[in-house]
C-alpha cells in the first residue's frame, strides 16, 4: 500500500497522540491520512527536531542513504517554497478551525496569530538575555485586493474576542449606570452625612478599531492587560502617522518595542505613561537558546553581504520577530499549564514562521522596487520562467 500509494493508512483510535479517522473536523480534514514522516512526528509529539533526529537513526541503522536537507536554521534567501504558510505551527485544532473555512487561509492564519497575540497581552513575557525583555507585540499588516475576504477573515478570527469585548461593555454600561445614581445621591446628600464621592467604572476593552496614538495610549492607561488597535485601511493608518508636527510613527515604533509612552497633546490631560506590568517571564530552554542562536548567526552572515541598508534594517526586526513568535507559540501549546521555558520544538516552529515572513517581505520588495523585469513576475508566470533553458528563443517559449 505504501509505495503505490506513498502513504500509510492508520486507524489509531486507540493510540494516544495519533489523528484518527473518527476524530476528524470535517470532509476537508485528512490529518488521520499518514506518511511514514508523519508517523514518526506524532510519535515524537509534534516535534520535527525529534523527529528528524530519528529518521536519520533509522537510516543509519539500516544503511540508507538520506539526500540532505537544509536545516531550519540556514536556509537560502529566497527558496522556491517561502511563501508557504507553516499551517502546523498551531494545536490540530486551529489547523482544523482555519482549515474548515472557504476564506483564504493565510489571512486566516495571520489574524490567528494577531488574535492570540490580543488574547496574551502583557500576562506573559520572554527574558531572552539578562535585560532584554521580549513582549508579545505584532504589527500586522494583510494586503490583499478588495472583496478578498480579508474582514470576514479577521471577524472570523477575533470572533471571541469580540464577543469577550461587548460582554465587557455591557458590564461597563450597568456600572456607569449605577455610578450614576450613586453620584446623584452624593450631590444631594444633606450636609453631615458623610457619604464617599463614588469611584467611576473603567472600561475595560481588548480592541481598538481605527484609533490615534493618543486615543490608543488613553485607553491603555485603564487597560493595563493591552490591547489590539484594528485598522481596515492600512493606507489611512499609515496617512494618520504624519497629521501633527510631532510625528506619530516615533510612537508607534515604541510602543512595538513595548516601552514607556508619553503623549503631550492638548486633548489629554496631563500627561500619560503607560506602563507594561509584568506578569509572568518566559526563558529560553538551552536547546532552543541554541537553535535561536544558530539561525541568528547564519541570517547576520547572509544578510551583511547585502550591497543595500534596507534588508540590514529589516532582519534585526525580523530576529526579533521570531523571539516574539516563539513566546506566542508556547503559550498556546501550554494550554493554561504554563511552565514558563520556551521549548525548542516551539522554537523551531517560530524560525518556520520567521522564514515565510522573510519571503514575503522578499516579495514585498520586488514589487515595490524591481531589480530586472523578472522581478516583476508571479505565479505561473514566473513558474513558466523559471522552467525555460538558459538560452532560449521565442519559438522555442511558445
Amino acid at each position: 500500500a505504501y509505495f503505490g500509494a506513498k502513504r500509510v493508512l492508520l486507524f489509531t483510535s486507540s493510540i494516544k497522540g495519533y489523528p484518527c479517522w473518527s476524530d476528524r473536523q470535517h470532509d476537508k480534514d485528512h490529518t488521520w491520512n499518514l506518511s511514514p514522516t508523519k508517523v514518526l512526528y506524532y510519535k515524537n509529539d509534534k516535534d520535527w527536531i525529534s523527529t528528524i533526529d530519528e529518521i536519520k537513526a533509522i537510516a543509519e541503522s539500516i544503511g540508507l542513504d538520506l539526500v540532505e536537507h537544509k536545516p531550519v536554521t540556514d536556509q537560502d534567501l529566497i527558496p522556491k517554497d517561502r511563501l508557504k504558510f507553516p499551517y502546523d505551527i498551531f494545536p490540530d485544532a486551529v489547523q482544523n478551525y482555519i482549515s474548515s473555512h472557504n476564506f483564504q487561509h493565510e489571512y486566516l492564519a495571520g489574524f490567528a496569530l494577531s488574535a492570540f497575540s490580543t488574547a496574551i497581552g502583557n500576562s506573559v513575557s520572554l527574558m531572552a538575555n539578562e535585560g532584554y525583555i521580549i513582549k508579545p507585540i505584532l504589527y500586522m499588516a494583510v494586503v490583499a485586493p478588495p472583496g478578498a475576504s480579508k474582514t470576514p477573515s479577521l471577524k472570523s478570527m477575533f470572533k471571541f474576542i469580540n464577543d469577550v469585548d461587548s460582554d465587557t461593555y455591557k458590564h461597563y454600561v450597568s456600572e456607569r449606570d449605577k455610578y450614576k445614581q450613586e453620584l446623584a445621591h452624593f450631590k444631594n446628600q444633606k450636609k453631615g452625612e458623610g457619604m464617599k464621592e463614588p469611584e467611576p467604572p473603567i472600561m475595560r476593552q481588548m480592541v481598538i478599531n481605527d484609533s490615534t496614538i493618543e486615543m490608543a495610549v488613553k485607553i491603555l492607561k485603564y487597560n493595563p492587560m493591552g490591547c489590539c488597535v484594528v485598522a481596515d485601511e492600512l493606507a489611512g493608518f499609515l496617512k494618520r502617522m504624519v497629521r501633527y508636527e510631532g510625528d506619530e510613527k516615533e510612537k508607534w515604533l515604541e510602543m512595538w518595542s513595548g516601552g514607556n509612552i508619553k503623549i503631550d497633546m492638548a486633548n489629554v490631560f496631563n500627561s500619560i505613561f503607560y506602563y507594561r506590568n509584568d506578569k509572568s517571564v518566559y526563558k529560553l530552554s538551552p536547546e532552543a537558546n541554541e537553535l535561536y542562536a544558530e539561525w541568528y548567526n547564519n541570517k547576520n552572515v547572509k544578510y551583511n553581504r547585502s550591497s543595500t541598508d534596507d534588508p540590514k534594517g529589516i532582519i534585526a526586526k525580523y530576529q526579533d520577530y521570531c523571539l516574539r513568535f516563539a513566546l506566542i507559540l508556547q503559550v498556546i501549546h501550554d494550554e493554561g499549564a504554563r511552565l514558563f521555558i520556551v521549548e525548542s520544538k516551539n522554537m523551531e516552529r517560530a524560525i518556520r514562521l520567521t522564514e515565510y515572513f522573510f519571503g514575503n517581505m522578499h516579495k514585498a520588495m520586488k514589487v515595490l522596487a524591481p531589480e530586472t523585469p523578472v522581478d516583476k513576475l508571479s505565479g505561473n508566470h514566473l513558474d513558466f520562467y523559471n522552467a525555460l533553458p538558459p538560452s532560449f528563443t521565442s519559438k522555442t517559449a511558445i
